[in-house]
């Protein structure tokens, strides 16, 4: 027969094992409760990252299509310019100091619009850059004047002075004549006539 006091002995082991199972429980579910949270907070981040990231992938697209968008407005502004530049270099730009000036104003533009004349009118431009990098006269002549009496009688030869000129292609040229008492003529002199005239290419020699 026990006695009282192992009789209390014993219900004081079962009380504390019954509170020792009861904190373990608290402890796993507080356990639980964290890793759970962790793998929330875990996946909330990395959720963030991926949606950070997309809408800085979408900006970085807008912005490239935004780019692509102007850099084809800038080069159909671009080729409308060069198109309007040979449309206007006509024959009325023929005198010397007129093609000067052309050649002049071509090479200080911005080298996209050079390239966008080259690609619309070649010829124009191979013409005024033939022009731009002339060391002397493109032209050199041997004339003769001959007055008789009312009449008066020009003669002479006219030839390209210039290979990068003269292998363009056929060149017309119009020259005027006037009659002055000074050696050169000025603006308010009106030429007594003129004519025109063709200089066939000048082939050049091939090397081997």
């Amino acid at each position: 027969m026990s006695s009282p006091a192992n009789g209390a002995s014993t219900r004081t082991i079962k009380i504390l094992t019954a509170i020792a199972a009861v904190l373990a429980l608290c402890l796993l579910a507080t356990s639980i409760f964290f890793v759970t949270g962790t793998r929330s907070r875990k996946a909330e981040a990395d959720q963030t990252r991926t949606d950070t990231q997309s809408l800085r992938d979408k900006k970085k697209e807008t912005e490239t299509q935004t780019t692509d968008v102007r850099a084809n407005i800038d080069t159909a502004k671009v080729d409308q310019s060069a198109k309007t530049w040979c449309n206007e270099f006509t024959s009325a730009y023929s005198s010397p100091s007129l093609l000067n000036s052309q050649a002049n104003s071509l090479h200080a533009k911005p080298q996209r619009q050079i390239d966008a004349i080259a690609e619309q009118c070649p010829g124009k431009k191979a013409l005024l850059d033939a022009i731009y990098s002339l060391k002397s006269q493109a032209f050199a002549s041997d004339e003769s004047c001959e007055l008789v009496g009312t009449d008066v009688t020009f003669s002479g030869s006219v030839w390209v002075n210039d290979e990068k000129l003269a292998a363009l292609g056929d060149l017309e040229l119009t020259a005027e004549f006037y009659l002055t008492a000074a050696k050169e003529f000025g603006d308010s002199d009106k030429p007594l006539g003129s004519t025109s005239f063709t200089i066939p290419r000048v082939e050049r020699p091939v090397t081997r």
